[in-house]
């Protein structure tokens, strides 16, 4: 009981701070959340650029970025479920994001996550991201771990660079508020351990969608987003069965 109430209390303090996070008006007009997705939306950019083919001048054409988008599935945004792989900007190590009890909302087989679905620590949400490399992370605990390759959806990959350890402050998240950036059109009610309220009212509001656009912050700085929705999972496995 005591375990159900601490996430109730977790998921109100959560709401607060993000509502918080999406007024907070920064130096030069824009609110933190803007300011943040336009450091990824640059990111993103940056990362199409160098994958696509360049012009004379350095630059990718508008139709070869179209074309490099369309390839390689950055049209859309995809609802993220069970199993997507995050990364923190500041961690050494991709993690898969956990769901330990669904909601009932399910697409392609897999459970889909909300805004709340956010809580730090293995047995919840969002586990730690190997080693930190913030400069102003205080965390006391150290780990070694195994170093690691992955691709561009955060899946490992076999590397010359895997070789050896990495050793550090444990990468373990603060995070600030919720999921930002949600698809406020579908709206997943909670099942019950976050928002009981909702669940019991007579006409549940529920909370917005997780997608592959969303993310989250970390107190020291860091930005955790999706590397994939995670639903490619349930696919491999039906890809499989067909064999």
């Amino acid at each position: 009981m005591s375990n159900e109430v601490d996430l109730v209390a977790l998921g109100e303090k959560m709401e607060q701070e993000a509502a918080l996070m999406r007024n907070q008006k920064l130096e030069d007009g824009t609110t933190l959340d803007e300011s943040v997705q336009a450091q990824i939306a640059a990111e993103e950019q940056q990362k199409i650029s160098e994958k696509a083919d360049t012009n004379q001048d350095g630059t990718a054409s508008e139709e070869e970025i179209v074309n490099y988008m369309k390839e390689h599935g950055l049209e859309q945004y995809e609802y993220v479920v069970r199993g997507a792989n995050l990364k923190c900007s500041f961690g050494s190590h991709c993690r898969k994001l956990n769901l330990p009890k669904c909601h009932a909302v399910y697409t392609t087989k897999s459970p889909m996550v909300h805004e709340l679905d956010c809580i730090p620590g293995p047995e919840f949400n969002i586990s730690y991201f190997g080693v930190c490399s913030c400069p102003s992370n205080q965390n006391k605990e150290i780990v070694q771990l195994q170093a690691e390759t992955y691709d561009e959806q955060g899946n490992k990959v076999e590397s010359a660079s895997s070789a050896g350890n990495v050793k550090g402050i444990k990468c373990t998240p603060i995070i600030l508020g919720t999921w930002m950036s949600t698809y406020d059109k579908t709206r997943i009610v909670d099942n019950g351990d976050k928002d009981p309220s909702d669940k019991e009212s007579e006409s549940p509001q529920g909370h917005p969608a997780v997608t592959t656009n969303s993310y989250l912050l970390c107190q020291f700085g860091g930005i955790i987003q999706p590397l994939s929705s995670g639903q490619e999972i349930v696919e491999q496995e039906v890809a499989v069965e067909k064999k």
